[in-house]
């Protein structure tokens, strides 16, 4: 993980402290496996714990991810952020749903503070695929 993102985590925590239901946060795409470009953006999964309705998902995506998205930006104005809501993981699902690859890594989650590392837990080492 290079510098910039480090120096980013903290803030996505800050950030990601205020959201008021029970989530983990992900860093996931091209700037966490180094191959982003200049203009790429940071990607920002956000699951929601306990929340494995898809109805109740879509309204809370809805009604949120606009204010969501621009706090976060006020946080970190560069690079752009793109904010991705998904409901709490399951193993049945196709690995295409959730930012569980060799890329991701977990920075957040309410039920478990302080983090368990300064960068977070690389998924790679938890959801290694075969």
């Amino acid at each position: 993980m290079n510098e910039d993102i480090k120096a980013i985590i903290p803030k996505v925590r800050t950030w990601a402290s205020s959201i008021p239901w029970r989530v983990r946060v992900y860093l996931h795409g091209s700037r966490i496996s180094g191959t982003h470009r200049t203009d790429s953006d940071l990607d920002v999964g956000v699951e929601f714990i306990d929340i494995s309705d898809w109805h109740e998902m879509f309204y809370l995506t809805v009604k949120n991810h606009d204010k969501l998205e621009a706090d976060l930006r006020k946080e970190i104005p560069t690079p752009k952020v793109h904010v991705e809501f998904y409901r709490q993981y399951d193993p049945n699902e196709s690995p295409e749903a959730f930012p569980t690859n060799a890329a991701s890594y977990l920075i957040y989650d309410s039920e478990k503070t302080p983090p368990e590392t300064e960068e977070g837990i690389n998924l790679k080492t938890i959801y290694q695929k075969t």
